[in-house]
Formats: structure tokens, C-alpha cells, sequence
């Protein structure tokens, strides 16, 4: 599973870009050219304090996935709760995923099981999706699929969820 399309943010998540800065950072001080040297190792930080952060980001993150039922007849509706908790100081991206069996669907207005937000320090979030089977029996969901990064999105982490229902 990908995580969601979003472009590139900034130049700056290229490795080839980075590396530019770094030898405009070397050149910088080979010539004594202050303001050059203090503007990249303003972005060099940058780069590396973000990277650092996504790195940071899925530690003390709880999700929890929940559904109403496990059974299903025809044209039945299943409530799906996801449960996310941010337990540190550092706020955070996060996206989630969670995969259907095909004889499921979401409720009108919504095409894909995807949900994001931004969660601050100590941060509960809740969300929720109705679904609706298209035949009866036991239909799986899950596992949930979870991306998270520093809040600029330049980068994020992927971890797997629990289990599936």
C-alpha cells in the first residue's frame, strides 16, 4: 500500500539537492562568505531536524482500530472507529490507511478508507466510517496502515497496524 500522493513539498528532501547545499555550504567557507555560510547551515538544520523528527514520530503513537460488528448480512451497516493518541511532546502528521474486502463499501461520499490529520502533543483524535456490505458473511478489514512525519511533510514514517478484523 503507497501512502497518499502528495507531490514534493520542497527541493530539499533530494538527496542531490542536499548535497548541492552541502558543497555550497564547503565553497561558503572556503571563500569567507558569511551570509552563504549562515543560510545553509540554516537549511542543512532544517533538513536534518525535520528528518529527525519523522524519525521521532512514531514513537509513543497508539492507534487502535475497533469495529461494531463482525458479522454482516446484505445491506447491513458496520461502524469502524480508529483510536489515535499522541503521547509525546512532538506534534506530528499522521495518516491513516485501513484496506476492505471488496464486499464492503463506504458510505456515500467517501471513496477510499483514508483519513489524515495533525496531532499535537499529548493529542487523542478519533475517526469514524460507516460501511455497508454488499453480501452477507464474515468480511475483512484491515490491518491499519499508519504514516507518520514532522507536521511540513517533508518526511514520514510507515508502520503497520494491528491486527485485522
Amino acid at each position: 500500500m503507497k501512502e497518499q500522493e502528495r507531490g514534493i513539498p520542497t527541493l530539499f528532501v533530494i538527496p542531490l539537492i542536499q548535497f548541492a547545499v552541502g558543497a555550497l555550504l564547503f565553497l561558503s567557507l572556503l571563500f569567507g562568505r558569511r551570509d552563504m555560510t549562515v543560510l545553509t547551515i540554516l537549511v542543512l538544520g532544517m533538513i536534518g531536524g525535520t528528518r529527525l523528527w519523522a524519525m521521532a514520530s512514531l514513537r509513543g503513537l497508539k492507534c487502535r482500530l475497533m469495529v461494531s460488528k463482525r458479522k454482516m448480512f446484505a445491506g447491513e451497516t458496520l461502524t469502524m472507529r480508529v483510536h489515535a493518541e499522541n503521547g509525546k511532546f512532538l506534534p506530528l502528521l499522521l495518516q491513516l490507511k485501513v484496506p476492505l474486502s471488496p464486499a464492503l463499501h463506504p458510505s456515500p461520499g467517501e471513496v477510499a478508507l483514508t483519513k489524515e490529520a495533525s496531532l499535537l502533543w499529548y493529542q487523542r483524535f478519533h475517526f469514524q466510517w460507516e460501511l455497508t456490505a454488499r453480501r452477507r458473511g464474515v468480511h475483512h478489514i484491515g490491518p491499519l496502515y499508519i504514516f507518520a512525519g514532522d507536521p511540513f511533510a517533508f518526511f514520514s514514517r510507515r508502520e503497520r497496524g494491528g491486527d485485522s478484523y
